[in-house]
Formats: C-alpha cells, sequence, structure tokens
C-alpha cells in the first residue's frame, strides 16, 4: 500500500470491476474467475494511485440495464470527489459496448471514464488484459476534465456512442461506425 507521502500530488483513478474474462485466471483446472482483476500489475510510470472497486464479477452475458445503471450511479458517486480524475469500468467484452453506451447517456461526472476488457484469460498465451487496462488508465489521465465514456481495446479508442464488437478471437476486437478516435501508443 502506497505512503501518504507516495500518492501526493498523483491523480487517483478508480478501477471498476465487473467480471468478464479481464477478471479470469487459465490454470490447471481451466478458467476460473479470480477475486480481483490484479490492478497491482500496472506500472508506477503512469504516476497515478489505482484503487480497485470489485462491483460484480459477472460473465459479460449475465450484465443487464439494470446492472449497467447500479454501476453508472457508483461511478457518479464515486467521482464526486475532487481527488479522482476518472475511472476505469473492466467489463466482459460481449455486452461491452451496451455498458459504454448505458455509461455515456448516465453519467453525470465531468471526468473521463474508459471501458476495456481482453480477449484472454491471465495465463492464456496472448493475453491482453493488462494492456489493455494500461491503455484505459493512460486515456483517462491525458484527458482530464474531459466528461466522456470511451472504448478501449488492442491500443484502439472507441466512442461509446458507435462501438461494436466485431470479432470473437482477436485481440483487437472492437470497431465503430464512426471510426477510431484515436490510438494508444507506449501509453500516451
Amino acid at each position: 500500500m502506497p505512503t501518504a507521502q507516495q500518492t501526493a500530488g498523483r491523480p487517483k483513478l478508480l478501477v471498476f470491476s465487473t467480471g468478464g474474462t479481464i477478471a479470469m485466471q487459465a490454470g490447471e483446472e481451466g478458467i476460473k474467475p479470480r477475486d480481483r482483476a490484479g490492478i497491482a500489475g500496472l506500472p508506477s510510470n503512469l504516476n497515478a494511485v489505482f484503487e480497485e472497486i470489485v462491483f460484480s464479477n459477472l460473465p459479460s452475458p449475465h450484465m443487464t440495464l439494470e446492472n449497467w445503471l447500479k454501476l453508472a450511479a457508483a461511478i457518479d458517486a464515486s467521482l464526486k470527489s475532487p481527488e479522482v480524475a476518472g475511472a476505469v469500468v473492466l467489463h466482459g467484452t460481449d455486452l461491452l459496448p451496451e455498458c459504454a453506451l448505458t455509461l455515456k447517456l448516465c453519467l453525470s461526472a465531468e471526468k473521463p471514464v474508459v471501458v476495456t476488457g481482453s480477449m484472454h484469460a491471465q495465463g492464456e498465451a496472448g493475453y491482453d488484459g493488462l494492456r489493455n487496462l494500461e491503455n484505459a488508465a493512460a486515456i483517462c489521465l491525458a484527458l482530464p476534465g474531459c466528461k466522456n465514456v470511451f472504448a478501449c481495446m488492442g491500443d484502439e479508442i472507441f466512442s461509446a456512442r458507435t462501438v461494436f464488437k466485431q470479432n470473437s478471437v482477436a485481440p483487437a476486437s472492437m470497431s465503430a461506425h464512426d471510426g477510431l478516435l484515436g490510438r494508444v501508443v507506449n501509453k500516451e
């Protein structure tokens, strides 16, 4: 746990974990949920303090509008704190676009929110969860005071209004009707 001196002057990002592949671990017994999504693996060079909030641990298809509305209320309440710079939502990819759009329509906070996930569980070849989490955090830090919701997968940034899942196996699984908003390169 970082000391007060280590966190002084660094923005705080909240990481809301809802479940999905990004919250799964591959092992001898197959793929199973983890207790935490694993923000401890984030590099310190992102210059932020991270706090994980385990909102739920559900597979993406089990998330409902009611879940997303409760998530939006929890995010809005948390983003009222002045030391919080933004939020990252870890979500299963099947309904990630629906979550992002619901948050876009419901959030009132004047801070960035980025929804991301992973196509492979931790421990599987091609695990992309940590990179997607790092990218989502970098987007929040790059856009202080930006009231918007984004989706980020495979180094690509999408509008929450137009993102959709186009591929069920590729790490770059998302696309958007209006194209990319940007790319994350070297955590920028």
